[in-house]
């Protein structure tokens, strides 16, 4: 039996050689989506991860990474205009990686300052690049901002638009009131917002519950237009059978990182009466589902790119779920995916750079004991207490 404490400070003294000179992290190349990534998402990644084990240990060797770390998060290189983070390259695409790639950047950001190192620099420059994303209050979503300073669409994709507001609810707690008014606004439209189907998935691409009268107010605004878009894929996707189960995979795959990010705003708002509502029940009652775990464990999305057994551990200790399916979701996570040898989470999964940064999810976990094997035998089945 081990602990995943000693897991964090094991993986981090690895994290620490991964590091080059400027004290950035291997880069990795998004998963399944193989778009090249700078070293800006993993970095802050692993700062978090160092300073959760700082927090653990108190040895200089974390506090040294997080101030290599977050001095290259700080660096002209990774923000070379002042505006938002270079994060990606791939023809086609924004090199900001839509709202998502500064959620991440801000996330680290914050651990640095929260732990009293460049404080005044980190938290200036994370309210910085999430107040340069023009909110809008009637809708509570933001567009991006490529690192030109180019104000692009409003992003389309809910997970984005959900781990910007979850990363904007670390710095209003650290000290950013006027990140937190937007977030507030964000979490009081979180029922509209969140488009959940009868078994209680969450779907991937973002499809707000408008009025009619806001959609036909968004019919004569160049800016808001394009929010009608997700309505008419959302149509298209019911003929379209090749998008339809595409979007199906992702929205499998992609459930428990919209519950982790729903934690991290029910930790820092934990008042907010959506937290009671019956569509985040069902969101949450999902994960003991055994479609839902059938469907996360055959799927490209899940346990190999997104640690889908961390993400559900975390969700379930937010929202009071049973601490025993809380370790099961850990140990399979840790089982399909953790090298005991390296010390690494690098099994299994297509870009070993960015699946070994995201041990870092689970420092948002108590001290959970846990049984780790050399094979798991168990298949795709979690929990004890299953509902079909």
């Amino acid at each position: 039996m081990t602990r995943t404490y000693d897991l964090i400070i094991k993986t981090a003294h690895e994290g620490v050689s991964l590091l080059n000179k400027e004290g950035a992290a291997p880069a990795g190349h998004n998963g399944p989506y193989h778009d090249p990534e700078t070293p800006v998402r993993n970095t802050a990644h692993w700062l978090v991860t160092f300073s959760k084990a700082y927090d653990l240990t108190g040895k200089d060797v974390f506090r040294d990474a997080i101030v290599d770390t977050v001095d290259y998060l700080l660096s002209e290189d990774v923000r070379p205009h002042g505006y938002t983070y270079h994060c990606r390259n791939v023809d086609g695409k924004d090199s900001c990686n839509g709202l998502i790639g500064q959620a991440w950047a801000i996330e680290g950001l914050v651990a640095a300052a929260n732990h009293g190192i460049r404080t005044d620099r980190a938290l200036a420059v994370a309210e910085d690049v999430f107040m340069t994303h023009p909110f809008y209050h009637d809708v509570a979503l933001w567009r991006t901002v490529e690192p030109t300073g180019e104000t692009k669409r409003f992003d389309l994709t809910y997970n984005h638009q959900l781990w910007f507001a979850a990363a904007g609810a670390l710095l209003a707690n650290a000290g950013a009131p006027k990140v937190g008014k937007q977030v507030e606004r964000f979490i009081e439209r979180l029922e509209q917002l969140t488009d959940v189907n009868s078994e209680g998935l969450i779907r991937h691409p973002l499809h707000p519950a408008f009025t009619i009268s806001e959609y036909a107010s968004y019919l004569k605004s160049p800016e808001r237009y394009w929010l009608l878009a997700p309505s008419a894929l959302h149509g298209l996707s019911t003929v379209d059978t090749i998008r339809r189960n595409d979007l199906f995979e992702k929205a499998w795959g992609y459930h428990s990182f919209n519950l982790h990010a729903l934690a991290m705003l029910a930790e820092q708002y934990p008042t907010a009466s959506v937290w009671d509502s019956a569509m985040l029940q069902r969101t949450i009652d999902l994960i003991s589902n055994l479609k839902y775990q059938l469907k996360v464990f055959y799927n490209d999305y899940g346990y190999s790119y997104n640690p889908a057994g961390i993400e559900n551990a975390y969700a379930l200790e937010v929202f009071g779920g049973d601490q025993h399916d809380q370790r099961r979701w850990v140990e399979k996570q840790l089982n399909l995916c953790y090298d005991s040898e390296e010390n690494l989470l690098i099994n299994g999964t297509p870009d070993p750079a960015t699946h070994a940064a995201r041990i870092y999810e689970l420092t948002y976990l108590p001290n959970i004991e846990i049984e780790l094997t050399s094979e798991d035998d168990s298949g795709p089945i979690v929990t004890d207490r299953i509902s079909r």
